[in-house]
C-alpha cells in the first residue's frame, strides 16, 4: 500500500483504520479546504446507513467524520454541538452532496 492510498470502499477503510497506528500530524491551515475541494471534484457520493438512538437513516454522503472534538476542519470550522473530548463518546458529522438545486 502506498502512503497516499485512500480506500473508497468503506469496509477496506475500516480494515485500514483497525491496522493503522495513531500519530500526531500537522495538516496546516488550508489542508481541509484543499481536501474538501478535491473530494467535491473527484469523489462520488457514497451510500451510508446510520443507526443511532433507535433511528436508521439511509443517506448519500460526500463525507462522514467521526470525532471527539467540538470544532474541527481548520478554516471550515465544522462543529458538532455539545461534543467534548472528555465525554468519552465519538460524535458524527455527515455531509451530504451539495447540488445547484440545494445551494439555491
Amino acid at each position: 500500500m502506498s502512503p497516499g492510498w485512500v480506500p473508497v470502499d468503506p469496509c477496506r477503510a475500516v480494515v485500514l483504520l483497525a491496522r493503522g497506528k495513531a500519530a500526531a500530524i500537522d495538516l496546516g491551515r488550508f489542508a481541509y479546504l484543499l481536501a474538501a475541494a478535491y473530494a467535491k471534484r473527484r469523489r462520488p457520493a457514497f451510500g451510508c446507513e446510520l443507526r443511532y438512538a433507535g433511528t436508521t437513516e439511509e443517506l448519500a454522503l460526500t463525507q462522514l467524520s467521526v470525532t471527539n472534538a467540538p470544532v474541527f476542519g481548520g478554516l471550515l470550522q465544522l462543529s458538532v454541538p455539545a461534543s467534548s473530548p472528555d465525554d468519552r463518546r465519538l460524535d458524527m458529522l455527515a455531509i451530504e452532496p451539495v447540488t445547484r438545486r440545494s445551494a439555491s
